[in-house]
Order: structure tokens, then C-alpha cells, then sequence
């Protein structure tokens, strides 16, 4: 009976810790997508090229550009990169 209780006091500490570790993973990746998009904008347009991701060192982003391109202008916009990861966080 004892070990029942402290595996479920136990699992239930995992699940309320869970969300709270989410957000922090988003909150680092929104951070570090900004500070990547901001370095890669050469320009300072406000706009990424295929070219400008993968100088720039976002290379997943220039492998998948057509996707992240969602209006399919030849560009990208930090706020359409915000966009997919908050969608991939659920938020």
C-alpha cells in the first residue's frame, strides 16, 4: 500500500512538474530563434531568403524553407517562424 502511494504521489509530481518544464523549453527556443533570425538577417529587413538561412546557419530552416514559407513569397518572417514553433508547442 505504501509503494502504491508514493508511485502515485510520485507520477503525480512528474505531471504537474511537465508543463512548467514545456514552457521553459519554449521560452529558450523563442529566445534562441530570435537571436539566430536576427543574425541571419543581413539586411535587417525583417526578412529571411533561403540564402540569408543557410549563410546565416540555419540550415534546417534553408532544408525546409518552402514550409516555412506559408504565403509562398520567397521569404520568411520572424513572425512566421514564431508561428510554427508555437504551433509545435501547442500554444
Amino acid at each position: 500500500m505504501k509503494s502504491s502511494i508514493a508511485t502515485i504521489t510520485a507520477a503525480l509530481a512528474f505531471l504537474a512538474l511537465t508543463p512548467a518544464a514545456h514552457a521553459d523549453t519554449y521560452e529558450e527556443e523563442l529566445a534562441q530563434l530570435e537571436t539566430r533570425f536576427k543574425a541571419a538577417d543581413t539586411n535587417g529587413d525583417g526578412k529571411l531568403t533561403r540564402d540569408e538561412a543557410k549563410e546565416g546557419g540555419m540550415s534546417r530552416l534553408a532544408r525546409f524553407f518552402s514550409r516555412a514559407d506559408s504565403d509562398d513569397d520567397g521569404f520568411v518572417t520572424l513572425e512566421q517562424l514564431k508561428q510554427r514553433l508555437a504551433k509545435r508547442h501547442d500554444r
